[in-house]
């Protein structure tokens, strides 16, 4: 059975977050600290999402909405929910196809004291389960990249929206041609979230691109894969008296290792034999960002109020 992005987070990202519970943000990150060393660079790592938040925030303009209701599509734990909750007031609604995924960003919103501004509903951001304009903002951060029917994504995402409402999102995009990767990432080409969005009514309202800061970022995190880290991890669990979670943690890194390790051989890319292949994954994404092949950009569409086109 070929994997899903379920299965993905649930055997490894979510498990990361379970052994250090700060982690609150699974997106990329953005770094201008391309010498950081072994000292710092896990606090640019940690940073990083951050930065690319307040990039979004900034670029959809979402600290200037008045009492906004926002739907983050694909939350995650729910870093970006409760950042908008705690620090601009938004009443949010976090959406999140995995239930593992859903339980611990209750957890994480419970634990912050915002269960009466933050809830978390598990659902298929295809299919949402809102009403009709139900939404002031939508922000979608490197999951449209997760979906393969963006036309319903991107129709659905215009259903939710009120009259006048935006859409944020933030995704990595190929320079000509779609790319399907493991069934997991479905990357689309240049132009093509500009026709999505306005095939579902959404008129494009800014783009810029981080391409330059998040390839320095994926610097940072191939040279933290290139440590022992997943053995330093495992011991990490181990010490907490959790070996069930250790063992989970290596086995999920085991399982997409081997699925990194298979695409790259299926499209001719090699790796380093005795590497990890989560590094090879970065190294790959970083180069691509860095020599034009693939971007990394903000895009804010508005949906126009009543009476207009």
């Amino acid at each position: 059975m070929p994997p899903d992005i379920s299965q993905l987070h649930t055997r490894f990202f979510t498990v990361l977050t379970e052994l250090f519970p700060g982690v609150q943000h699974l997106h990329y990150g953005v770094s201008d600290e391309p010498r950081a060393g072994l000292l710092t660079m896990p606090f640019a790592l940690r940073e990083g999402p951050w930065r690319t938040l307040a990039y979004l925030v900034e670029a959809g303009e979402l600290d200037l909405l008045d009492a906004p209701h926002t739907l983050d599509v694909g939350c995650g734990v729910g870093g970006t929910a409760l950042f908008l909750a705690e620090h601009l007031g938004h009443q949010v609604t976090g959406l999140n196809i995995t239930q593992v995924q859903v339980d611990r960003a209750r957890e994480n919103v419970a634990a912050a004291g915002l269960e009466g501004r933050v809830e978390v509903v598990c659902g298929d951001a295809c299919a949402m389960p809102f009403p009709d304009a139900s939404f002031d903002a939508v922000t979608l951060i490197e999951c449209a990249f997760h979906v393969a029917d963006k036309p319903a994504l991107f129709g659905e995402i215009a259903r939710v929206l009120k009259p006048g409402g935006r859409l944020v999102m933030a995704d990595q995009i190929r320079a000509d041609a779609p790319l399907e990767v493991m069934g997991l990432f479905f990357f689309v080409a240049e132009g093509d979230y500009e026709a999505l969005a306005a095939d579902a009514g959404l008129n494009l309202g800014g783009m810029w691109d981080l391409s330059h800061e998040i390839a320095t970022w994926m610097t940072h995190y191939a040279r933290l894969a290139a440590t022992p880290v997943h053995g330093l991890v495992a011991a990490w669990a181990l010490l907490r008296l959790r070996p069930a979670l250790a063992w989970r943690y290596l086995s999920g890194v085991a399982w997409f290792n081997a699925l990194l390790r298979e695409d790259f051989e299926g499209r001719g890319i090699r790796t380093r034999p005795w590497s990890n292949a989560l590094r090879a994954l970065r190294e790959h994404t970083r180069d691509e960002l860095d020599d034009g092949r693939s971007s990394y950009r903000i895009w804010r569409f508005d949906k126009p109020p009543h009476g207009t086109g």
